[in-house]
């Protein structure tokens, strides 16, 4: 678990930290929507996640999904900087009591 921290302490800088984000991608579900609902969370950033979400839900691409592989590619793209810009935008301390709270459920279960 204390990987799951290791993650925002040290970014992914490597490509191997890729495959820590596959296995923690329940934690971040988690983390993100705690992050959210935290009313001291800035509403910019919240509200550019929720566009993001919606971008990638709905039906009008910049490149059509038509296109194989290409067309997933600009829905995968925005999602994952807007989330970066989202987590770069938390403040710290909030991001991090988020983080321990999850990592102790997870010892806890």
């Amino acid at each position: 678990m204390i990987r799951f921290r290791r993650l925002f302490a040290e970014g992914l800088r490597h490509p191997i930290a890729f495959i820590h984000v596959i296995r923690y991608l329940p934690h971040y579900f988690k983390l993100f929507w705690r992050l959210l609902k935290d009313p001291r969370m800035p509403i910019s950033p919240k509200l550019l996640l929720l566009l993001a979400l919606i971008y990638v839900v709905s039906p009008f691409d910049f490149l059509p999904d038509m296109i194989p592989f290409i067309g997933q590619l600009d829905d995968l793209f925005i999602l994952l900087m807007t989330c970066k810009h989202f987590l770069n935008n938390c403040p710290k301390n909030v991001l991090m009591e988020h983080v321990h709270q999850i990592e102790d459920e997870k010892r806890k279960s």
